[in-house]
């Protein structure tokens, strides 16, 4: 019985002495950014790609002789992520204080490593007395180095490499396969103990003014004080929820197209990525003549949620009682400008935001502006318009106001014309501009253009399809550059004239000089995506090294 409780003391004792080394041990240091290459192969393809495209086959023969004479690159893996860690500085007691790096190099061999280190006399690399640890001496630095797990970790402070370093496959895998080069903000990364400062002393004026807004009782006031209660809710449920900010570029040669994404990226299924969600949940009024094919497009669509549709209201409300006084303005003019006002209320209280402008035409003959709004109710807009527009043609600006200037696919627009237009506009718009304005039943449309302008609006598609599906996207924009180049050309300094030349020869086909641009809600948060067609990747690649 003694040697048992003595076993069993023996045994306490010892958990509790490995408890204590545990618990000694230092945490794990999260990196608070990570920027890397996909694999040095598919950047050396892009370099590639880009100078061939652009014309310069010959600088990618000054690049692969480089390589060259760099062993090849040999004893590193060139198909794994090669990148870097940015930590939070160790030591925020100095006043120099600078973040900590260390870089990551995957591994296949370490004397062929060695060889590859050896770029002159001036460099070498050596190993030191502690197993798996080197140094990488050049002329003026040395730096420390530590392998681990197929990697080379590498850093000038020695001391960080003390610890095993983090594996970058688990923290690369999830963009390493999408993108080419990556670079990544985390949340991880930043103490706790900073985040909750940095938080709490942004909200404390906020919370300061909530304070104040809370004692007055007058509408604007509170109207105020709900709007920015909402606002700090919004804002705490973000900062709780968010993960990282990363951006990813991605070079095609089978798409022919450069992607730049960024993203917001939040916990999955929380209440900012179901938010988000929700913002494109209606079928979009406006999106089929979104995605013709034409020189410029623009088109938001967001269903905004019930709180802020409330909030907004509220405010709308206030303002409209207090800051826009109509009891001078007589009638019919005063009741045009309160079925607007009712109009704009009753828009935000469906929550539907939708806008579409677009440029039609050619540069060549003339630009027409055409905009589209997203309104509850065209009808009772398009009577108060026929009212109020006779009055604005007794403006020193308007030379003329024509009611009835043309009927379109249905819609009776108006016509308003202004003074001289300024010599760029009418280079612009292939002639004096006028302003047009015609209402359908849940849109409200302005052209800005010649008398043509009407022609290029009977292009567009009608309103919406009840069977249309859910566009995803928050917003998108679409712009060709050949349809610019006649704009761009007649510019008089001589920078966007050399732009404009080089563009012209950067556009080898004619269907591939895009730039495309969506918002996107995402199950994990917000993704903003840039797309270049291969003509911005030919301009590029010709003005490199010029």
């Amino acid at each position: 019985m003694s040697r048992i409780v003595l076993a069993w003391i023996i045994g306490v004792a010892c958990c509790g002495l490995l408890g204590r080394k545990a618990a000694a041990a230092p945490p794990v240091r999260q990196p608070v950014a990570i920027a890397y290459l996909a694999s040095l192969d598919r950047v050396i393809d892009d370099v590639d790609y880009i100078l061939n495209t652009g014309g310069q086959p010959q600088i990618m023969q000054f690049v692969t002789g480089f390589i060259s004479n760099l062993n090849d690159l040999k004893g590193i893996d060139r198909t794994k992520p090669v990148g870097l860690y940015v930590f939070m500085p160790s030591d925020f007691s100095r006043s120099n204080a600078m973040p900590d790096i260390i870089g990551f190099v995957p591994v296949t061999s370490l004397d062929e490593l060695r060889e590859t280190a050896k770029l002159s006399n001036l460099t070498s690399l050596e190993e030191t007395a502690t197993p798996n640890r080197f140094e990488f001496k050049a002329s003026d630095k040395t730096f420390a180095i530590r392998v681990e797990d197929g990697h080379a970790f590498i850093t000038e402070k020695s001391e960080l490499l003390d610890i095993a370093p983090l594996d970058p496959a688990p923290l690369t895998s999830a963009l390493a396969g999408d993108y080419d080069v990556v670079m990544q903000v985390r949340k991880d990364g930043v103490p706790k103990l900073f985040w909750d400062i940095a938080v709490i002393g942004g909200m404390s004026e906020v919370n300061k003014q909530l304070r104040a807004l809370k004692k007055q009782t007058d509408p604007a006031s509170q109207a105020h004080y709900k709007a920015l209660e909402l606002a700090q809710q919004v804002a705490m449920t973000s900062l709780n929820e968010v993960q990282s900010v990363w951006f990813g570029l991605k070079i095609s040669r089978e798409a022919r197209t450069a992607t730049l994404d960024t993203k917001l990226e939040t916990k999955a299924g929380g209440r900012v990525a179901q938010t988000l969600a929700q913002l494109v949940e209606q079928p979009s009024a406006l999106a089929d003549a979104a995605l013709l094919d034409l020189p410029g497009s623009l088109h938001l669509a967001i269903d905004l949620p019930t709180e802020l549709r409330s909030a907004l209201k509220e405010n709308l409300q206030v303002v409209r009682a207090e800051k826009m006084p109509l009891e001078n303005v007589p009638e019919p003019q005063r009741g045009a400008i309160n079925s607007l006002l009712d109009v704009l209320g009753s828009t935000l209280d469906a929550g539907r935001m939708e806008l579409l402008l677009q440029f039609t035409g050619e540069a060549q003959t003339g630009m027409t502006l055409v905009g589209g709004v997203h309104v509850a109710d065209g009808a009772s807009i398009g009577a108060a318009l026929q009212t109020l527009l006779p009055v604005a043609g007794e403006s020193d600006q308007v030379a003329e106001v024509t009611l009835k200037a043309g009927d379109v696919r249905g819609v009776q627009f108006s016509r308003i014309e202004g003074e001289d237009p300024k010599p760029g506009e009418e280079r612009f718009y292939g002639g004096k501009p006028s302003l047009y304005v015609g209402t359908e039943p849940s849109t409200l449309w302005v052209l800005i253009g010649r008398p043509d302008a009407l022609k290029e609006f009977e292009k567009l598609p009608g309103e919406p399809r009840t069977t249309r599906p859910p566009v995803k996207a928050i917003g998108q924009f679409h712009l060709h550059l050949s349809d610019w180049l006649g704009v761009l050309g007649s510019a008089e300094d001589s920078k966007t004239q050399k732009f404009t030349e080089a563009a012209r020869k950067a556009i080898k086909d004619p269907e591939r000089d895009g730039i495309h641009v969506q918002l996107l809600p995402e199950k994990d948060g917000l993704r903003l995506s840039l797309t270049f067609d291969e003509a911005f990747l030919n301009l590029v690649g010709s003005q490199v090294g010029k």
